[in-house]
């Protein structure tokens, strides 16, 4: 039987057809949606699971361990986020000085709605975790797609985006970003804008927004603190992960935001250009390529660091939807790949794994994502979704759980936060 398989190998790809069944190969990338042929990211097998039954006939992951970060509780709220908020979704996690950290957002029940608060909290296991405090103080920060980053000079900060108002959130609006440190021992530093909104020129900031009245993180006394600042400013890679790359300088961002990217026989196309470039994730080859793979199957590579990227793709391959995928190089020196494989339904949750970050292969399940949704509210897709694992750029190598391990958290419901520790090899369970 012949498999189908993916394509993507690296920069500089010339699309012949967007949609065609087959890409013509120019001298740095051989594309393929039918052959065998060598190519930048292949899936294997099976690809899609369209089973109305989550977990029907899908092997698990073998050993996978699941804890609770975060339980929304309405009813006692002592026990879940400490006010009974029932939304919980928008995960990250990071490993500093020996601890796991995890950050998330919380509304009261409807998604990106005012109030929200960003929390976090940190486990010495994996297992057992801290309650969640906040991030940043409630009005000042909204949610993003990361919130972690480790330098070289071995500085960790945390940040998320500005709260401009008290409108509901829109990814396409998002502007700014603030600040803080997470000191070795655990305590986080003064709270700093990191970069300024473009809309607050001059004397045009909002009144009664506690965010407005931040001073730049350049004002503070603590010089590693405003190296590392500068340095993540300067990441496009990790700042590209927020949709459209709206926290870098235009210059600096993929430019397929833009409609004009987009020439259709009708005319630009504003639908492809709002559908790339949302919650990218990144992961290095074993040549240095970057691979970035987005939400709805899009895919680019770069082999300059990030300087420039090949035209995106929308794998017929790939099958998901407007979920994350998640790519990863494990601490075994191999690969992985965590999405939901199906256009619509995030369940169930599953990883393919590979040798050298090209070819992957083994769907096994990481999580049914067949858990009945407790408290009702807005845009709350069912599943267990959203998933992110411990970026490159956010660990300082330090968590004795770390090496032989892939570390998953994601949302269950958009209620609940959970970890996953899968040991490596990733591998489906006999």
């Amino acid at each position: 039987m012949k498999t189908r398989s993916l394509v993507l190998r690296h920069p500089n790809l010339l699309l012949a057809f967007f949609c065609a069944v087959a890409l013509v190969p120019v001298p740095s990338l051989t594309a393929s949606l039918e052959s065998g042929e060598s190519t930048a990211i292949i899936i294997k097998g099976l690809k899609e699971w369209p089973s109305p039954n989550p977990s029907d006939k899908l092997p698990s992951v073998s050993g996978v361990e699941t804890s609770t970060v975060l339980r929304a509780d309405k009813e006692h709220p002592e026990l879940g986020d400490g006010r009974g908020w029932t939304f919980h979704h928008h995960p990250d996690m990071a490993v500093w000085r020996g601890r796991l950290y995890v950050a998330w957002s919380s509304c009261v029940k409807d998604e990106d709605t005012w109030p929200n608060r960003e929390l976090y909290s940190t486990s010495a296991d994996g297992r057992a975790w801290s309650k969640p405090l906040e991030m940043f103080p409630e009005g000042v920060s909204t949610p993003f797609r990361m919130y972690f980053y480790r330098t070289p000079d071995d500085v960790m900060l945390m940040f998320a985006g500005v709260r401009l108002n008290r409108d509901r959130l829109s990814e396409k609006k998002k502007d700014g970003m603030v600040v803080r440190r997470v000191m070795p021992d655990h305590t986080l530093g003064p709270v700093y804008m990191l970069r300024m909104p473009r809309a607050w020129g001059g004397d045009e900031k909002p009144d009664g927004l506690p965010g407005a009245s931040l001073d730049i993180y350049s004002s503070s006394n603590d010089r590693d603190f405003i190296t590392a600042c500068e340095k993540l400013l300067a990441d496009f890679v990790v700042l590209n992960q927020q949709d459209y790359g709206r926290m870098l300088d235009r210059k600096n961002r993929m430019p397929w935001a833009n409609a004009t990217e987009w020439a259709t026989a009708a005319g630009y196309s504003e639908s492809l250009a709002s559908s790339f470039g949302k919650a990218m994730s990144f992961y290095h080859r074993k040549d240095g390529t970057i691979v970035g793979i987005g939400k709805s199957r899009w895919v680019t590579v770069s082999d300059n660091g990030g300087k420039t990227w090949s035209r995106p793709v929308r794998s017929t391959q790939l099958v998901t939807g407007t979920a994350k995928v998640w790519g990863q190089r494990t601490t075994d020196g191999r690969y992985a790949l965590v999405y939901n494989p199906h256009a619509k339904n995030r369940f169930p949750l599953v990883v393919v794994s590979g040798e050298d970050g090209v070819t992957f292969r083994d769907m096994c399940m990481a999580n049914s994502g067949d858990q009945s949704q407790r408290y009702e509210g807005k845009n709350k897709n069912t599943g267990a979704q959203y998933v992110r694992g411990i970026a490159e750029w956010a660990t300082d190598g330090t968590f004795a759980g770390e090496k032989n391990n892939l570390w998953l958290v994601y949302s269950i419901n958009k209620e609940d936060i959970v970890v996953s520790r899968i040991p490596l090899p990733v591998r489906p369970a006999k």
